[in-house]
């Protein structure tokens, strides 16, 4: 079942995202052989080949159904304005987890 939410964080950090992915029954979805990527993109039309930001989530303990995005520098350091993404989850099924809004914003301190 996939969740809507934002994800906030400022340009040039580094952040975790940590979901847990349910089924539709609201249980903890199992990830065994699964992997999980995050993808960000500038509008929600653009091509996978444009995306602003690609990167594969940690599975370390798939019956918990926690995926986790461990982002650095590098990958922050965008434009500071609003972004789009999405997780996807493929193993048995292909599906998006979770989607929304991901705002990049500019520090005062640089």
């Amino acid at each position: 079942m996939a969740t809507k939410s934002n994800i906030s964080l400022f340009t040039g950090e580094t952040y975790e995202i940590k979901r847990t992915v349910y089924d539709v029954n609201e249980d903890i979805f199992p990830l065994t052989d699964y992997t999980a990527e995050l993808m960000v993109k500038n509008n929600l039309t653009d091509s996978d080949a444009s995306a602003v930001l690609t990167k594969a989530g940690t599975i370390s303990a798939p019956l918990t159904g926690v995926i986790v995005f461990s982002l650095d520098t590098d990958d922050t350091t965008l434009d500071a304005k609003t972004y789009y993404f999405d997780i996807k989850i493929s193993g048995t099924k292909t599906k998006i987890v979770n989607y929304g809004a991901f705002i990049v914003n500019q520090a005062v301190n640089r």
